[in-house]
């Protein structure tokens, strides 16, 4: 009994850390009791209150994720819901899905009329070695990040490890998956002239060079001084790897290892800054989600994006003779958007030169024709866009004109702009040659009544479908 009364005090003392002796008793037992819960309050405090400061230090909208990788995922998810979204407006237009349709079609007979006409001095080899060479040196790390996170997460940049490792291992997969298709693009001139053993060596060094470039760009953005002929020297290097291995010439794929690893030590070697060039990221993730959504401006409108507007001062030097028609008081106006901001000017220049290259090796009228009207179509497309309210300033709405006069502008405009486009095109094709004298004659006919009727029956019809919906 006694033992056991000795223990009891012993164990109080142990529990009260030290507060009391085994002489104390009952009396000291209470004590450390007390101590005890008091110093268990004070560290549930204590810790309630830490967490608590954790907790508001914590960016806003990021509190929800204990690990930023988290953020990432969530990020990613919500973007490819916003492109099913916006693909699944695009099928819902069919006269933009057939055009769409009709031109992938006309592609493909250009395609293989350029396969079938190439001569036997062509360079396959380094042609393929420069397509395959650019695709690969080409392309940078999704981060997902948007202007509000120069507020909320640049203080938990110390945090961001997780979230940067997932935006590589994401680009780094989806694009892999680009440069195979480049490949695949071109497997019927491997076919041709170097074989289908070619085209899978040259798939497996793809992804190689596409993991390896992409790391490279994304270290070079730390380096304090940069070294500004890297990208053409790892396009250079790239092309001599893919031409070595496709000609079985080790040698070039040496001398374009030698200059990866040159640059590569230039990065490594270089002094690097402590923190990521936020400002920089934000600029290339803005550059990469504007040319995804120029290309779905092709068949939809996109009201995300962002209009870059460039001087051009040639042009404007232009356009500022023309003279003001008092009667088509918006015509002028238009011209100066259309030539100012590169999302129009430049997919006009764009499309132009892509139809024009499949039609100068087309050499059957009918497809010629096809694929010379869905050219003008899908230009003529774009220009309602032009005219929305929304991307003037609001002194435009207060001008005392009407929607007619807005449809006559944009009308007037679009008609001025696919007759120049028809009688270019007309030009390339008669300049190529594979077209008889008798059917080019009527093409340009043919491109400017398509023209009219796009001017002055689908756009004001569409003009007016977009500002009820506005």
């Amino acid at each position: 009994m006694s033992g056991a009364e000795e223990k009891k005090p012993r164990t109080q003392v142990k529990d009260g850390d030290g507060a009391g002796s085994a002489r104390s008793g009952k009396k000291a037992g209470d004590t450390d009791a007390t101590r005890t819960g008091s110093t268990a309050g004070n560290q549930s405090s204590a810790s309630s209150e830490k967490s608590a400061l954790s907790v508001a230090r914590v960016p806003y909208g990021i509190s929800g994720f204990a690990d930023l990788g988290d953020l990432y995922t969530a990020r990613v998810k919500r973007a490819w819901v916003q492109g099913i979204l916006l693909f699944l407006s695009i099928l819902r237009n069919q006269g933009v899905l057939m055009s769409a349709i009709a031109l992938v079609i006309g592609i493909a007979f250009g395609y293989k009329a350029v396969l079938d006409r190439l001569p036997a001095s062509f360079p396959a080899a380094w042609f393929i070695a420069v397509i395959v060479g650019f695709a690969a040196c080409r392309g940078r790390v999704r981060t997902f990040l948007q202007e509000p996170d120069l507020v909320f997460l640049l203080p938990a940049e110390e945090r961001m490890g997780a979230y940067y490792r997932r935006a590589w291992r994401y680009s780094a997969f989806f694009q892999s998956v680009q440069a195979v298709v480049w490949v695949g693009v071109l497997v019927p001139l491997f076919q041709a002239r170097a074989g289908i053993g070619a085209a899978l060596l040259c798939a497996v060094a793809a992804l190689l060079l596409k993991g390896w470039n992409l790391w490279f760009s994304w270290m070079e953005m730390l380096l304090v001084r940069r070294f500004g002929a890297s990208l053409a020297v790892r396009f250079v290097g790239n092309a001599l790897v893919i031409y070595g291995l496709i000609t079985l010439a080790l040698w070039y794929a040496l001398a374009g290892v030698a200059l990866l690893l040159a640059v590569a030590w230039l990065v490594r070697s270089g002094r690097q800054v402590r923190s990521l060039p936020w400002n920089e990221v934000l600029d290339l993730e803005q550059q990469t989600l504007s040319a995804y959504y120029t290309v779905a401006s092709f068949f939809v409108e996109v009201p995300k994006l962002k209009n870059r507007v460039k001087r051009r001062e040639w042009i404007m030097a232009l356009v500022r003779r023309i003279p003001i028609n008092q009667k088509l008081p918006y015509l002028y106006l238009y011209i100066r958007t259309f030539f100012r901001y590169s999302e129009y000017f430049g997919i006009y220049l764009r499309l132009m030169v892509f139809v024009g290259v499949i039609l100068y090796f087309v050499s059957n009228v009918w497809v010629a024709l096809v694929l010379f009207l869905v050219g003008l179509f899908l230009m003529g497309f774009q220009l309602p866009n032009l005219a929305s309210e929304r991307r003037y300033s609001e002194l435009v709405r207060i001008y005392p004109l009407t929607d007619q006069d807005k449809k006559r502008g944009i009308s007037w405009l679009a008609l001025q702009l696919l007759i120049a486009e028809s009688i270019l095109l007309s030009l390339l094709m008669l300049i190529s040659g594979r077209l008889p004298l008798q059917h080019l004659a009527w093409m340009p006919l043919a491109g400017v009544v398509f023209s009219l009727y796009v001017a002055f029956y689908y756009l004001p019809n569409r003009f007016l479908e977009e500002e009820k919906s506005a």
